[in-house]
């Protein structure tokens, strides 16, 4: 990244790194409520066969839930298959797929070339039930241009969004000071962010002590992930 910024003449601050499971979070929430209120599926058909990733949302707890989990389907033929193969294929995929109500969801996106060929019929009715259906190939690309105009790599800066998805830590990670006579934590990096976007920096000056104590609070407050996390650092500073 240090050498991209410097062939781009850029400063590190002015690039932002996110994952295309993040990019596609910033892509599906900024559009309407409607859209996502019950979760979204997104299938993507490529050579290498047909993937469902489920963004689940529970909008009723505080902060707002939000859950990522792929699914493969070996039963999709491949791309080089006949129309009317495919077409029953998919239908039948999208019946099982959103089948009941804990399945169900408000939105749908097809991504890959292997929707580009025109042969959607019969799964296209299944699709279409009570829900919006868009189909395009740039929601990663839209969705990594609106996490760098929101200049953070976590889609919930505001902590109003907890995010469930592999790569993402869930710690806030600060130093313990003391402020007017009270004991207060100073905050080095905020958690809900990707592994790799988990940076900071602090300058501390030391007053009548040589001891700093560095401290992780779970976002939900679990005790046993914090102190487990605790460990696995002491054993990587040995």
């Amino acid at each position: 990244m240090k050498r991209l910024a410097k062939y781009l003449h850029l400063k590190r601050e002015q690039i932002e790194l996110v994952s295309p499971t993040m990019a596609t979070l910033f892509y599906i929430f900024s559009q309407e409520t409607n859209i996502w209120d019950f979760g979204v599926g997104i299938f993507e058909y490529t050579e290498k066969g047909l993937t469902l990733k489920r963004i689940g949302v529970n909008r009723y707890q505080r902060p707002m839930r939000i859950s990522v989990t792929d699914e493969v389907f070996d039963t999709m033929p491949p791309m080089s298959a006949e129309a009317e193969e495919k077409d029953i294929a998919f239908s039948q995929i999208c019946k099982n797929a959103f089948r009941g109500r804990s399945k169900n969801v408000s939105g749908v996106y097809l991504l890959g070339e292997g929707f580009e060929q025109d042969w959607l019929d019969r799964a296209a009715g299944n699709l279409c039930q009570s829900r919006r259906v868009f189909m395009g190939q740039n929601m990663c690309v839209n969705g990594a241009c609106l996490a760098a105009q929101s200049g953070s790599a976590a889609i919930n800066s505001d902590g109003n969004i907890y995010v469930e998805a592999p790569g993402i830590i869930h710690y806030d990670i600060g130093v313990k000071v003391l402020y007017q006579g009270r004991e207060q934590i100073a905050p080095i990096a905020l958690g809900e962010q990707e592994w790799f976007a988990l940076t900071g920096s602090a300058c501390i000056f030391l007053d009548d002590t040589n001891r700093i104590e560095i401290d992780m609070y779970h976002r939900e407050g679990d005790d046993a992930a914090v102190e487990e996390l605790c460990e696995l650092l002491k054993k990587l500073m040995k």
